[in-house]
């Protein structure tokens, strides 16, 4: 009889992490990316890599996930927080 398909190795859907690191540190880093890292396993991902912004003017590591992105077949990207997108400017009257 075969095995369940649950039960054989099935790679789960392709995503990538991305953080941003201003003024960070070392611990808090490998902390972060432990979080991502968990996470994918939690839910099923395959994590491809994480990609880690650290505050230059010019965001390589966001345009090469985006690359990245593009040139798989990936599913997403995680983030810790939905700040590390940029800060959110509240626009008030």
């Amino acid at each position: 009889m075969e095995p369940l398909t649950e039960q054989r190795h099935v790679p789960g859907p392709l995503v990538f992490g991305f953080l941003r690191l201003v003024r960070v540190s070392r611990a808090c880093q490998l902390a972060l990316t432990r979080a991502i890292t968990e996470y994918c396993r939690r839910h099923e991902l395959t994590l491809a890599g994480v990609y880690m912004e650290r505050g230059s003017s010019t965001p390589s590591a966001f345009v090469g996930m985006l690359d990245a992105l593009t040139a798989t077949q990936s599913y997403g990207v995680v983030l810790p927080t939905p700040s590390h997108l940029g800060s959110v400017r509240r626009i008030t009257d």
